[in-house]
């Protein structure tokens, strides 16, 4: 059975079928996404792939590694640094009405009560409010993918005959 525990993105693939240069793009689970697709006549299932941070260093005079390397949200931790923060606010100052009032229209098809109507300024003050904790949490699904984060490097690939 598969399993994609020690693959990462950006890591190079070589099987049959595989057009040189392709990299890993995503993972998810046991399916990889490919930078580039298979060849014709590829059927979606490979065999006999190898995967490497380098390229294919089989080769002589590879080169491996990158200057830099792009993060994704799948190359962060699965969760986040979380905590809580406070929201205190002081008590504050402001203008109200002084009364409520209520107000009779009359027209020439009958009359109205108007309510609640605000008559007159006053200052007031608010009470201090009890501080208010909020948790807050980092979740991010799907994340904890490895990466490479090789430096750049030239592989060495060394035949001695006998």
């Amino acid at each position: 059975m598969f399993n994609s525990a020690r693959l990462a993105i950006g890591m190079t693939v070589i099987a049959t079928g595989i057009s040189a240069g392709t990299t890993i793009t995503d993972i998810n689970g046991t399916t990889i996404t490919l930078s580039q697709a298979a060849s014709a006549g590829s059927t979606g299932t490979v065999s006999g792939a190898r995967f490497s941070a380098l390229g294919d260093a089989q080769l002589p005079g590879q080169i491996g590694g990158d200057a830099l390397t792009g993060l994704s949200n799948k190359n962060l931790p699965a969760t986040l640094p979380g905590g809580s923060v406070t929201v205190d606010y002081p008590a504050h100052s402001y203008i109200t009405h002084e009364t409520l009032a209520a107000a009779s229209l009359s027209s020439a098809t009958g009359s109205v009560t108007v309510s609640n109507l605000q008559q007159g300024l006053a200052n007031a003050n608010t009470g201090v409010p009890a501080a208010k904790t909020f948790g807050v949490s980092q979740p991010n699904p799907g994340g904890g993918l490895l990466f490479s984060n090789l430096p750049p490097t030239q592989l060495g690939t060394f035949y001695m005959k006998l």
